[in-house]
């Protein structure tokens, strides 16, 4: 709420990276820029690695941006809540790419990208990435109770998701059977997931 991207060293060090405006997820990408989501005007910015410069990076007609990732050859996949998945491709290109109600979070993962949508079916789909776009979406799990919200993909293939109102992580194997994973162990819910070499963290 204070506008203000903070750093945090290995060593516990704190300090101010950029001020600007937050409102969505934030990701290292392309040239190590920190890609930045502003769901309130529909905008994704970048910051330079030394945090000095930001920049307008994709400008959506008034889409509520929330999360993003690259494929392989370069292209950006947006959620946009309550607007679906966009693809920004790497001429500059803004086309829709797949119709979900209530979309929150994606990440690619080989040739696919699996997203969580939270309200109108309490699903994580996992989409085929082509030349063409998105194609054969198809619901990988399903909980409208408690339904899933953040995603994140190990490099086995796991998928793990964040559950809605509650505290833990489920892993769901690629054979489709799930794990509850961290149960009393946490006090709240979690939003943001992201790994970096073998730890997850969540937000």
């Amino acid at each position: 709420n204070d506008g203000i991207i903070y750093k945090i060293t290995p060593a516990g060090e704190k300090s101010e990276f950029a001020h600007l405006a937050v409102n969505g997820s934030i990701h290292f990408g392309p040239s190590n820029f920190l890609y930045v989501c502003n769901q309130d005007d529909g905008t994704i910015v970048r910051v330079s690695p030394d945090g000095s410069t930001v920049e307008p990076y994709v400008a959506t007609d008034g889409l509520h941006v929330i999360d993003f990732d690259w494929d392989a050859a370069g292209n950006m996949f947006i959620v946009a809540n309550d607007s679906g998945i966009v693809k920004y491709d790497t001429g500059g290109n803004i086309s829709a790419a797949a119709d979900l109600a209530t979309p929150k979070s994606c990440r690619v993962y080989e040739n696919h990208l699996y997203v969580t949508d939270i309200w109108e079916t309490g699903s994580v789909w996992r989409f085929v990435i082509t030349a063409g776009g998105l194609e054969n979406g198809e619901s990988i799990y399903t909980n409208t109770d408690v339904p899933p919200v953040g995603v994140e993909v190990d490099i086995e293939g796991t998928v793990y998701i964040s559950e809605a109102w509650d505290a833990h992580l489920l892993a769901i194997h690629s054979d489709g059977s799930t794990e509850r994973l961290y149960e009393g162990a946490m006090s709240a819910q979690m939003r943001y997931l992201t790994f970096h070499k073998k730890t997850i963290y969540a937000v």
